[in-house]
């Protein structure tokens, strides 16, 4: 695909787009799923709920210091569509363009809201990802979303991005009513909306282990996450296209995150395939 990225030049720097053009993200896609954020609103996108600021409205030493990267260069919030409350979720990852330090001097890459629970998340979609969606897996829309007349918004508009999400409402529904759809599960938001750019159905997870935690920590009593329970039907084929390591370490891990995945979808009478 040939895409425009000029139509991103507005709301991101020239280096986030250029992450855009070599993942081959449709742009629409970007502006619909990512928001570039400095200063105290990109912590407070981060930390959600956590009392971040002093009495008289500034950002409390601790954090300024913590996060002091993101305060000063800022980065890419991800959104998407949460699929167990059939809403519009808030941040589900950040990236920072310049990461802070972990305890071993390693940089973040990726932030992700405090005190929040693990989920998935299906990107946000207009019109034209949706058709393409249901050519490439021959699977008809919904018969009064081809009757019903669009407005044309411009592109990046508040009404443009109202419909848009309206209509990934509507896409999630159609998902979870047919298990003749198939869907591919991935790391993180980025790569999600690489392979829904393409027609490709895919769900991010923020992590190979957080599609199935433990229910009870220590007990090795795992299940799979409320979300992906809601998609998880019968006879429903899931891809998991986890990531290509070179690490054995990393690897090893990701092979065992990759067996108690698919044993859970498969008792789940779930078609589980893996993506090499």
């Amino acid at each position: 695909m040939n895409y425009d990225y000029s139509i991103l030049t507005e709301y991101f720097p020239e280096s986030v787009i250029e992450e855009f053009y070599a993942s081959a993200i449709d742009p629409k896609l970007c502006l619909l799923n990512a928001e570039f954020l400095n200063g105290d609103k990109a912590i407070s996108e981060l930390l959600g709920e956590v009392k971040i600021h002093n009495n008289n409205g500034t950002l409390k030493k601790g954090y300024r210091d913590t996060y002091a990267t993101i305060v000063e260069h800022g980065g890419t919030s991800y959104t998407g569509i949460d699929i167990e409350r059939d809403c519009i979720a808030s941040c589900t990852s950040f990236k920072p363009l310049q990461p802070r330090l972990d305890k071993e001097g390693k940089p973040i890459k990726y932030e992700h809201p405090a005190k929040k629970p693990c989920k998935a998340f299906l990107p946000i979609i207009d019109l034209e990802t949706w058709q393409a969606i249901s050519v490439r897996i021959g699977v008809d829309l919904p018969t009064d979303l081809v009757t019903r007349q669009w407005q044309l918004a411009e592109i990046g508009s508040d009404e443009w991005r109202d419909e848009c999400q309206r209509l990934s409402i509507e896409f999630l529904q159609w998902i979870r009513d047919d298990s003749n759809i198939p869907v591919t599960t991935t790391e993180g938001a980025k790569k999600a909306l690489s392979g829904i750019s393409t027609g490709e159905i895919c769900i991010s997870l923020t992590g190979v282990w957080n599609g199935c935690p433990e229910l009870n920590k220590g007990e090795k009593d795992y299940t799979l996450i409320n979300d992906l329970k809601l998609i998880s039907t019968p006879n429903r084929r899931i891809n998991i296209a986890f990531d290509k390591d070179s690490k054995p370490k990393t690897i090893n891990m990701v092979r065992a995150a990759t067996k108690r995945f698919a044993g859970l979808l498969i008792a789940a009478n779930c078609q589980v395939y893996l993506a090499k």
